[in-house]
C-alpha cells in the first residue's frame, strides 16, 4: 500500500524545500554526530525519507549513499543515488544497505503507514539502523489554527512524538547500541498555561519567522504571523520558570539482532 495522495499538496511544495536547503548550526551538530557513530564495517547506506538531501549530501564523499523520499521536489537536490519511493513500500531486497538511517520522518506519519515504515526499515538493513526523531515533543505546543476552516495542526505537520523508550520498542528485531541527543534546547509547555494561551489568549506556535503553511485539512496556503499579547507572555514568563530546556532531537544507533 503506498502513502495517501490526499497530502500531496503538503510535500510537494516546490518553495518549502527550496527554502529548506540551508544548515544551521544545529543540523551540522547533527550530522557531525551521525558520522562519527557510523561504524567502521559500514560500505553502503540507505537515507530513507531523504528530504532534498541535507544528510544525504554529506556522507556521499565516505560512502557509497542513496537516498529515498516520496517527494519529487525535494529529492531532486538530492546529489547521491537517489529513488523517489515511499516509506511503507520500498523497492529494495532485503539486508541489502550495510547503514540504514531514518532521520526526522517517523514523527509524519500517519499511524496507518508508521508500522508498515518500521517493517521496511527492519527488513532492508543488513546490519545497522540509525533513527532521529524530536526529543519527546509535545505536539500541542506547536499547533496553529487555519484561518479558512479554524482547523487546528501541528505546525511541522507532526503527527507522533516519541521518547527513548518508545523508540527502542518499535524496533523488535535490533538492539541498542548508542544513544544521544543534540539540537536546540527547547521546553515543553505546561498544559494548563498552553490551554490558557492558545484558548484565551489566541496566541498558538511561537514560530521565529512568518512561515508559508499549508492546511492538511482544507490546503489553504497561508503566512503564519504569531500573535504575541499580554496573556501569551504571562504564560510564557510562568512557562520558563516551570519547565527546563532539553536538546530538541533524540536519536538511537541500533544493531541487528544476529
Amino acid at each position: 500500500m503506498k502513502i495517501s495522495e490526499n497530502d500531496k499538496h503538503l510535500y510537494e511544495d516546490q518553495q518549502y524545500w527550496q527554502e529548506a536547503r540551508e544548515i544551521n548550526h544545529f543540523v551540522k551538530e547533527k550530522i557531525k554526530i551521525i558520522e562519527e557513530i557510523i561504524p567502521e564495517n559500514v560500505t553502503s547506506i540507505a537515507d530513507i525519507g531523504c528530504g532534498n538531501g541535507v544528510i544525504t549530501n554529506s556522507f556521499i564523499k565516505k560512502w557509497w549513499v542513496i537516498g529515498t523520499d516520496r517527494s519529487r521536489q525535494a529529492i531532486r537536490f538530492a546529489k547521491s543515488d537517489r529513488v523517489q519511493a515511499d516509506i511503507n513500500a520500498l523497492p529494495f531486497q532485503d539486508n541489502v544497505f550495510d547503514f540504514v538511517i531514518c532521520s526526522e520522518v517517523l514523527e509524519h506519519l500517519p499511524s496507518r503507514i508508521l508500522a508498515d515504515a518500521i517493517q521496511e526499515l527492519q527488513r532492508i538493513s543488513k546490519k545497522y539502523l540509525l533513527i532521529t526523531v524530536p526529543n519527546d515533543e509535545a505536539l500541542n505546543k506547536n499547533q496553529v489554527k487555519c484561518p479558512n476552516c479554524k482547523y487546528i495542526f501541528n505546525a511541522a505537520y507532526h503527527l507522533h512524538s516519541f521518547n527513548k523508550e518508545k523508540l527502542v520498542s518499535l524496533f523488535p528485531q535490533f538492539h541498542q547500541l548508542q544513544y544521544f541527543e543534540c539540537g536546540k534546547a527547547v521546553r515543553q509547555y505546561r498544559p494548563t498555561l498552553l490551554r490558557i494561551k492558545q484558548q484565551i489568549g489566541n496566541s498558538w506556535a511561537q514560530l521565529k519567522v512568518n512561515r508559508i503553511l499549508i492546511c492538511p485539512e482544507c490546503s489553504h496556503r497561508f503566512r503564519y504571523h504569531k500573535n504575541t499579547n499580554l496573556i501569551s507572555l504571562i504564560c510564557d514568563g510562568l512557562n520558563k520558570l516551570l519547565s527546563p530546556r532539553r536538546p530538541y532531537w533524540l536519536g538511537i544507533l541500533f544493531a541487528k539482532a544476529n
